[in-house]
């Protein structure tokens, strides 16, 4: 369910940073606050996630999977937890982080890099 876009110059210099070179135009955006601006319930990260994985299955091996905080008010680590981290466990590198500028949503990403022991690709 890819998208291709053209990248500005400063989006293409990430992904050529990020993938040595290759050119990846094909990803897919998660705008999180279309599932609320308040995320905080386990039980509603789960199943959001739950909802939008079968959006998941034409993914390519070649496709990014960028996730979009603007919007965002409160983001928990228990909303995280359920949605992000097995986003990560499946499409690993290729799962970016895009609009971070929230203070909640930038504490609970460094609280499940910490917890989990990995580091997420933020642009």
């Amino acid at each position: 369910m890819g998208k291709t876009f053209i990248f500005n110059k400063e989006r293409r210099g990430f992904y050529e940073r990020m993938f040595r070179g290759i050119n990846f135009l094909n990803f897919m955006i998660i705008e999180l606050k279309k599932f609320g601006l308040t995320l905080t319930s386990r039980d509603d990260g789960r199943e959001a996630l739950a909802a939008f994985k079968p959006s998941l299955n034409n993914v390519s091996e070649h496709e990014t999977i960028e996730i979009h905080f603007s919007g965002v008010n409160t983001f928990s680590p228990s909303w995280g937890d359920e949605f992000i981290t097995p986003l990560f466990q499946i499409f690993g590198e290729r799962l970016i982080l895009v609009d971070m500028n929230n203070l909640s949503v930038q504490a609970t990403i460094n609280l499940l890099e910490r917890i989990h022991k990995i580091k997420f690709n933020v642009a």
